[in-house]
């Protein structure tokens, strides 16, 4: 619409009327402020809000931007609802420049900061944070007596009231009230640490949720149907294989759409996730039961974890933060934090009871009282040279005494009689295990003992050294119940 269009619009005088600039979001806090302005002004001031029915907004059926900047040019005042600055603010921003052309009717720009940040453009100008009581103060009492407050219109709306009154101060009061019941907390810098889906979910469910708790009150609602997916971080998206999530996403149609890209796959995840949030929704603390999901185009697999709720009264809704941690965690641990120290572990000293003395049936006997299904055997500078398996031993022998060349004494058979007898048994009893260092992790030996199937305990070390003292001992017990 050209300036010529509008000269003499604007060379006439203008009623009263404050243009409200917000994201639909917003449209509880816009709510506020236009309940606010029409209870103080009778209605006098007229107040153009596009996300509500009952305020001048744009007609059905014609150009939207050509509404609005009408609407603009004949507001003499524009209040912006600022709220986050992750938000997309491109509409407003273009709605306060039209406002504030110079070629249009002088227009009073309001920004309502309504976070601890402020928008970048408006940095410099007054601004009323509608935290604080003063501030609204500031602004009721302009509003409603300053003179100058509308362009054109040339009086005060309530000319009467002394700007320092209880009257203005009651009105004041009646708006911060309002505000508060309706604008975000504040909020600070935050990130995930893990991939992050925020979902979301509307009051009214969360109202149903609660009456299903109560006696009686049965189970009818298909949570997956419901659930919003507000937002998926980059590393969400990346597993979920997904370049950009489209506006309106449910969780049924992101689990439906991940299912078609990881076929054979079950949606144990998504029923986890919903369990977590009917109970979150309800006040209870939400049971995790590990569903697992599998990475689009890869192998590695996530658990959904519930890690934070939000209500959301600008949106009428509850948020929930649902981070993507990895199921293999194997990475993630040390070593040092799952062996089993060297202080804790029954072994045989050589150095003080050398293989040459210590008797076979002595050993069994000691590995059937400790109830020790493996041994260690290390020399006077604690380093690991046999693990004996009190199997093997056993079958050594049971062997022996069944030998049908005739009666076997056993009583005097001593390991290393037993090693030289049997070479497999001795290779398997020196080399049936791994060394990692101090610092890796248990991933690290996760691999030792899937290359080997003979390989069913790790030595920890220093620096993984075989000719270094024991630090601690993972079996293939432990990682079993690590892992599980």
């Amino acid at each position: 619409m050209s300036s010529d269009e509008h000269a003499q619009p604007a060379m006439r005088h203008r009623e009263p009327m404050v243009f409200i600039s917000h994201k639909h979001a917003d449209r509880a806090i816009a709510e506020a402020v236009r309940g606010f302005i029409e209870r103080r002004t009778n209605r006098e001031v007229l107040v153009y809000q596009s996300s509500s029915g009952e305020a001048e907004s744009p007609d059905i059926g014609r150009s939207l931007t050509s509404e609005l900047k009408e609407a603009l040019w004949k507001a003499g005042v524009v209040i912006l609802l600022y709220t986050s600055e992750d938000q997309d603010w491109q509409w407003c921003m273009w709605e306060c420049g039209v406002a504030t052309n110079a070629s249009s009717p002088d227009t009073r720009l309001i920004v309502f900061q309504c976070s601890v940040e402020a928008p970048r453009v408006f940095q410099d100008q007054v601004r009323v944070t509608v935290r604080e009581s003063e501030d609204i103060l500031k602004f009721v009492r302009s509003f409603l007596t300053d003179p100058r407050f509308f362009p054109d219109l040339g009086r005060a709306l309530a000319p009467r009231l002394p700007p320092t009154g209880d009257e203005v101060r009651e009105a004041a009061e009646d708006l911060h009230k309002s505000l508060s019941l309706v604008v975000p907390t504040v909020e600070v810098a935050e990130w995930a640490a893990q991939p992050l889906i925020r979902l979301q979910l509307p009051l009214e469910t969360v109202d149903k949720l609660s009456a299903e708790a109560r006696p009686g009150g049965g189970s009818s609602i298909e949570l997956g149907d419901v659930i919003a997916v507000s937002f998926l971080d980059q590393q969400a998206k990346q597993i979920f294989g997904i370049a950009e999530l489209s506006p309106g996403t449910k969780l049924s149609g992101l689990a439906a759409r991940w299912l078609e890209a990881v076929p054979g796959q079950t949606l144990e995840w998504v029923r986890d996730v919903e369990a977590q949030l009917r109970r979150a929704a309800r006040g209870e603390i939400p049971t995790v039961s590990w569903g697992y999901m599998r990475e689009v185009g890869g192998q590695a697999r996530y658990a959904p974890l519930l890690t934070r709720v939000r209500r959301v009264p600008a949106l009428r809704a509850l948020q929930f933060d649902v981070n993507l941690l990895p199921y293999d965690d194997l990475v993630a641990t040390k070593v040092t934090s799952r062996m089993l120290p060297v202080s804790e572990i029954v072994c045989h000293r050589i150095d003080q009871v050398p293989l040459s003395e210590l008797k076979v049936k002595d050993l069994a006997y000691r590995l059937r009282r400790d109830r020790l299904t493996r041994m260690l055997f290390i020399d006077g500078e604690k380093r690991v040279r046999l693990i004996v398996h009190r199997s093997m031993v056993d079958h050594y022998l049971s062997s022996k005494i069944t030998e049908s060349s005739g009666d076997v004494d056993i009583s005097t058979t001593t390991v290393a009689d037993m090693l030289e007898d049997d070479p497999d048994l001795k290779l398997l009893f020196e080399n049936s295990f791994g060394f990692v260092p101090a610092s890796a992790r248990m991933t690290e030996v996760n691999a030792i003992m899937c290359n080997d199937r003979n390989t069913q305990d790790v030595i920890v070390t220093e620096t993984g050294g075989r000719d270094e003292p024991i630090r601690g001992w993972i079996t293939n017990v432990m990682l079993a119940q690590h892992s599980s």
